[in-house]
């Protein structure tokens, strides 16, 4: 679920369940009021940040790390440290993309306009990828 509370006291407004579970590795998109919550389960959910409503789930491998939104390219990218990818998903098109990064790779920055930065021990450094 993502919990909905107000600040500074953290008070709760609202529980939204998710059709997933294990949530985490949340981001948002300002601009379009949405939520993307990768599970553990395997999915990123799609919220919207005004109702809770659930506006699209796709499939991604289980037990992911973090999720990045870009608001540059408008993708979600999603770190897997096992099998070692990076699930990228437009939410325009639908559609998914998978970068192999190797096994335990699930520490990402995201440095804007267009940049992944992905720490991978398989190869004693960081990746970095391209147009993200």
């Amino acid at each position: 679920m993502v919990l909905v509370a107000s600040l500074p006291g953290l008070k709760p407004i609202a529980e939204w369940r998710l059709p997933s579970g294990g949530a985490h590795g949340l981001d948002i998109d300002h601009s379009r009021g949405r939520l993307y919550a990768a599970c553990d389960d395997g999915a990123l959910v799609e919220i919207d940040s005004e109702s809770g409503n659930i506006t699209n789930v796709w499939p991604i491998p289980p037990s992911p790390d973090v999720t990045f939104f870009n608001p540059s390219s408008g993708l979600v990218h999603v770190a897997i440290g096992e099998p070692g990818v990076v699930e990228t998903i437009d939410p325009r098109s639908g559609t998914i993309d998978r970068t192999v990064t190797g096994p335990g790779a699930h520490t990402t920055v995201l440095v804007p306009p267009d940049l992944l930065y992905v720490i991978s021990p398989a190869h004693g450094g960081v990746l970095v990828l391209g147009n993200a």
